[in-house]
Order: C-alpha cells, then sequence, then structure tokens
C-alpha cells in the first residue's frame, strides 16, 4: 500500500498518511522525481504537463525534479490566467545561484508578450513573494515575508493565496511565518487567457537552480487550514522516499 500512497498522494487507506485536502478547485498536484510518468498532474480532470525547452531534470533517489530556473528547463501546466483567485504550494530547496538569484516555483509564463506576472518566488536573500497583477495589468499586489533562506540546501514548505480584490497571504510553514498584503481594490488576475502558470520558471539574467519535489495550484483562494492539510499529507508521503524536515 505505500507504494501507491507514494504514487498518488490522494489515498488515506494507510492510516500513517493523512487524508488530503479537499479536491476543490485544484488544478495541479504533482510530486516530481525518477520519471515522466511518476512526475505527471495527478489533479482529477487536470491537463498534462508541457515541458518549455529541455524541461527539468528527474531524479530518482530521492525523487525530486531539479529545474535550472530558466525557461528551457522548467513546466508548463494547462492553467491558464482567467481566474480571479488562485492558491499555490511547492516543496522546495535552492541549489546553485548568486547574489541577486530569484528562485521562482510558480510563476505566469510570459512567452506570449502579455506580461502578467503572477507568482510564487523566493529570492536569494531569503525574500518569499507573491504577486499578482490587478485586472488590465495595472498596479502589481504583492506580499513578502523574511526567511530563513536554505542556504543549506534544507526543504521548506511554502504556500499562499491570491483572492479576489487584490488579497493576498504568503506563508513559510517551515519556518512558521505569514504576510498578508490587503491589496488594490482590483482582482489579482484575470483576463489572461493567453498565458498559462508554469512551475520552476526562473527570472532571466541571474543562475540559479532549484529542487521541488512537490507542487499543487488551485483556482481559488484557500485557507491556511487547507495548506496545513496539503503539508501534513505531502510530509508523510515524501518520508517515505527520504525527504524530510520540512
Amino acid at each position: 500500500m505505500a507504494s501507491s500512497l507514494r504514487l498518488s498522494g490522494v489515498s488515506s487507506v494507510n492510516p500513517l498518511i493523512p487524508a488530503p485536502p479537499p479536491r476543490d478547485d485544484e488544478a495541479v498536484w504533482a510530486f516530481f522525481g525518477k520519471d515522466t510518468t511518476y512526475s505527471r498532474n495527478r489533479s482529477l480532470g487536470g491537463a498534462a504537463f508541457a515541458n518549455i525547452g529541455a524541461g527539468p531534470e528527474y531524479l530518482a533517489d530521492p525523487p525530486y525534479g531539479r529545474f535550472e530556473g530558466n525557461d528551457v528547463a522548467s513546466l508548463l501546466t494547462g492553467v491558464n490566467i482567467t481566474h480571479t483567485g488562485f492558491s499555490f504550494a511547492a516543496v522546495f530547496r535552492s541549489v546553485a545561484g548568486g547574489s541577486g538569484a530569484v528562485y521562482r516555483m510558480i510563476g505566469s509564463y510570459t512567452n506570449d508578450g502579455i506580461g502578467s506576472t503572477v507568482y510564487m518566488q523566493m529570492t536569494s536573500t531569503g525574500l518569499l513573494q507573491l504577486n499578482g497583477t490587478s485586472v488590465g495589468g495595472g498596479t502589481d499586489t504583492q506580499a513578502s515575508i523574511q526567511t530563513s533562506f536554505p542556504a543549506n540546501n534544507n526543504w521548506r514548505f511554502v504556500c499562499g493565496h491570491l483572492g479576489d480584490q487584490g488579497n493576498i497571504t504568503v506563508y513559510d510553514l517551515t519556518d512558521d511565518v505569514v504576510s498578508t498584503d490587503g491589496g488594490s481594490g482590483n482582482d489579482c488576475a484575470t483576463n489572461y487567457p493567453a498565458t498559462y502558470l508554469a512551475i520552476g520558471q526562473g527570472v532571466a539574467g541571474v543562475p540559479r537552480t532549484m529542487d521541488l519535489p512537490f507542487a499543487a495550484i488551485w483556482t481559488a483562494a484557500k485557507p491556511l487550514e487547507i495548506f496545513q492539510q496539503t503539508r501534513a499529507t505531502v510530509r508523510a508521503v515524501l518520508a517515505l522516499d527520504g525527504i524530510t524536515g520540512f
């Protein structure tokens, strides 16, 4: 049964694996590593991933995806920017990157030239940021928190939501810190049907590499309880393969 749980991340048959959160609004639920079959989108009805360039490298022991943090080594999701709210979650660690590096776990893929800026990222100084663009490409709304950056390659669980009316909250549950921005009074992201969210997409110009064993996306703002439940499930699943500490 443990093998089944590790692959799906959605069963609670094994009492050692806490039940995952309800699947309402879930668009991406993925464990990365091993190969493309293991690393597929496991969300019910969720779109398959597509490589941007060569895509990430999949490692097996322990399993995680290594993302070089640029437009030729990431994954495109089928989630487009047509919603007034999103929620993101990821297990993450930095691997390489100098001063000024930005590790973008989830963000809008802007190759279409629209320039929507919806993302969750961490800077080289440990600043965790969640950003949303208001309707029509207006003023960005962003929440940021200072974390103890994992310079020694420690895993961490980061998450947050972009709500309607510009409300944004971002969490580093590993450090147990939170930041909220009241917003600009506009929806965070909508009316960008040709722009899709990507996983592991970095910011051009600065070398940076990150590892992601898990990521999730919901197309609505989710409360802290959903992130806590997600973390409990994911911690138990990844512990089966020796990924712990987040």
